[in-house]
């Protein structure tokens, strides 16, 4: 029998950070290029919904590579500027239609997601790369930890409205 009471095992962790470090990467070197948004889904009626310590976006997306028409919740969103109209996702980039006007808790997978402010999707996108940095480093991953170094010294990365604090 495996013991999970101290939670995830340290591959699974080390493998999500290696999943979510090309998000971020992305991010700091300036994206979204045109081309990354030119066929990019459209998240409409959007609003932010708490996935575990990443948010997430919930809502109607349309153009999606994968998915038809429908309402979803993305995988974990480590950058979103409303004003520019794009968020990044660990897989991939959206563009931004109009938000939703009334911010349900949405069910995910039998859960519910609570809904999460801006305010607390900002901080907790701020947050996130120096989170995972400890983490690297506390498992002695080197190769990601000097990764990620190089997006905590970047971000949190400048929104249309100038770089957040």
């Amino acid at each position: 029998m495996t013991d999970t009471s101290r939670g995830p095992r340290p591959d699974i962790i080390l493998r999500e950070i290696a999943a979510l470090l090309p998000a971020f990467e992305d991010v700091v070197r300036g994206g979204p290029e045109p081309a990354d948004l030119k066929d990019a889904p459209i998240m409409a009626n959007w609003s932010y919904a708490a996935r575990g310590p990443f948010p997430a976006i919930a809502g109607l997306v349309a153009g999606h590579p994968i998915l038809p028409e429908t309402a979803i919740v993305t995988s974990q969103t480590v950058w979103c500027d409303p004003d520019a109209g794009h968020a990044r996702t660990r897989s991939r980039w959206y563009r931004l239609g109009p938000r939703s006007h009334i911010v349900p808790a949405v069910s995910f997978r039998g859960r519910i997601l609570p809904p999460l402010t801006d305010v607390q999707a900002r901080e907790s996108m701020v947050q996130a790369p120096t989170i995972l940095l400890g983490a690297a480093r506390d498992l002695r991953a080197r190769d990601l930890a000097d990764r990620l170094a190089a997006v905590v010294a970047a971000w949190p990365p400048e929104t249309q409205r100038g770089r957040l604090q």
